[in-house]
């Protein structure tokens, strides 16, 4: 019995620390899809590289955020469509957008619904139409996964689901291209992020926990049972 359980404890650790494996997926969806339960609207946020909007009908705040170009979600209170601030046309060429933060530190989503498009560059003859990008899913308790060279769509709605047992708590939006007739691709922006939609999840404490978490977990179930065993021992003896 003691053998099992040691075996069972060492199985058990080097499970735990041989890494966590994400299955979050991503869709292209028609435009009959209904909007998921939490819809995040603009909550006059104006423009800058960091704003927070609200979400309805639960009044979440999700923060909006690019390193480089600034966004701008204008003044009005309809569903959010977040764009470049350097003027008509304008876009950025990176956002991320993070479900929690002080106000709702536990929110996540089961899956997320949104509209994304990209800038094409040029004209005429030089023309490089918006073509690939790339996303980053992150997930409560740590960790995340790439889902690269996603396509923009004529109707530019997707639809980002996490797999088992897994919570999203953000995506970044990054890298997006364009390509023209000869197959020859340069960088490009996104145009907008609008119609943000997710399925509410509020975790207790997040996630599935971490590797080491568990590892912890099961090395502190292992010293507990040895203590047990040494009282019962001494009892007996007595």
């Amino acid at each position: 019995m003691r053998t099992s359980f040691k075996f069972a404890l060492a199985a058990g650790v080097a499970l735990a620390f041989s890494g966590t494996a994400f299955a979050a997926s991503i869709v292209a969806i028609p435009n009959a899809t209904a909007d998921l339960n939490e819809k995040i609207h603009n909550n006059n946020s104006g423009a800058g590289n960091a704003i927070t909007l609200k979400t309805m009908p639960s009044g979440y705040f999700v923060d909006y955020s690019s390193t480089g170009l600034q966004l701008d979600a204008g003044n009005g209170m309809g569903f959010a469509q977040v764009t470049g601030s350097s003027g008509p046309g304008s876009g950025f060429d990176n956002l991320t957008l993070n479900l929690q933060n002080v106000n709702n530190p536990t929110l996540g989503a089961s899956a997320i619904h949104f509209k994304i498009d990209g800038l094409d560059v040029g004209n005429g003859r030089n023309s490089y139409s918006a073509s690939k990008w790339d996303l980053i899913v992150y997930f409560v308790g740590g960790g995340s996964q790439s889902l690269s060279n996603n396509l923009f769509v004529p109707n530019d709605k997707f639809l980002v689901t996490a797999g088992m047992n897994e919570v999203i708590s953000g995506l970044k939006f990054f890298n997006a291209r364009a390509t023209n007739d000869a197959n020859v691709t340069v960088d490009t922006d996104f145009r907008s992020l609008k119609q943000v939609s997710f399925a509410s999840v509020l975790p207790m404490t997040g996630a599935v926990p971490e590797p080491a978490s568990w590892a912890m977990m099961l090395a502190g179930f292992g010293v507990a049972g040895s203590a047990a065993r040494r009282r019962r021992r001494k009892f007996v003896l007595a």
